[in-house]
């Protein structure tokens, strides 16, 4: 289908060869060669099919990638042929075949990286909000048990002899790190190091890695409370400062406990 200089183009993962054998080998058409050549696309659907009509003026224009590139994408903005449609397994079977082994060439990788790199990036001069954040915690744990089958996270080793002790010496019944498990939080996507749903208390114990350099606590890990306390807001919150716990005697700890719980 063409009219004067309208290309008809069906479905092709070459398109230019085929503007190219349609313009010049096949129907001889005559184009001028036009500076300010104005190209534009124009996308028709029917019968369940897209039609792309292209329009050069010139055969510079039309041949340069460049404006080629520029008109095809123009014309397929907003473009929903795929909408709402997925691969089936047997598809996606293939896609992941077809693609094993396959290693990028460090000069691909370098153009990938600067697509994406500054300004580029999709999310660059953005955050992802508290709501957002919890979305992706849960989703990848969801994930991790999905593949694992079970889910560890990591803990302090060292600090299981001090909870053991608190939770024995104040008649607690904490579920801790190998007493059996950190308690998980499925709605917040949090792991708790101690929580005793009897007594109501919650205790988290934190390394040096979770103080800035002014020995204050750090901003996630106060919000990270905020978040818990809220959720069990009937719950005695109690931080236990692991440099500072250490430096005291059997003594003071026993005071302290005895005094917050």
């Amino acid at each position: 289908m063409i009219k004067e200089k309208t290309i008809f183009l069906n479905n092709s993962y070459s398109y230019p060869e085929r503007i190219y054998c349609i313009l010049y080998n096949i129907y001889k058409i005559p184009i001028c060669n036009h500076e300010n050549c104005k190209n534009e696309i124009h996308f028709q659907k029917q019968h369940g099919y897209s039609y792309g009509f292209l329009k050069y003026c010139g055969r510079n224009c039309a041949l340069t990638s460049k404006n080629r590139n520029k008109s095809v994408s123009n014309g397929l903005k907003g473009n929903t042929n795929h909408k709402g449609k997925k691969h089936s397994l047997e598809v996606r079977k293939r896609i992941s075949e077809k693609h094993k082994g396959k290693k990028l060439s460090k000069e691909t990788r370098k153009k990938i990286s600067e697509a994406f790199s500054g300004k580029k990036h999709p999310m660059y001069g953005k955050h992802h909000s508290e709501e957002a954040k919890r979305k992706i915690r849960i989703s990848t744990i969801n994930q991790i048990k999905k593949q694992k089958g079970q889910i560890h996270p990591v803990y302090n080793v060292n600090s299981i002899q001090y909870l053991n002790w608190i939770n024995r010496t104040f008649n607690l019944s904490g579920q801790y790190a190998e007493n059996p498990n950190e308690y998980h939080i499925k709605d917040l996507g949090y792991f708790i190091d101690f929580i005793d749903f009897k007594n109501k208390v919650i205790i988290e114990w934190d390394e040096k890695k979770h103080y800035d350099k002014n020995n204050n606590l750090r901003k996630k890990d106060l919000k990270r409370q905020n978040i818990i306390q809220n959720y069990f807001s009937d719950f005695k919150f109690i931080r236990i400062n692991e440099n500072k716990f250490l430096s005291l005697t059997i003594k003071q700890r026993y005071q302290y406990f005895n005094k917050v719980l």
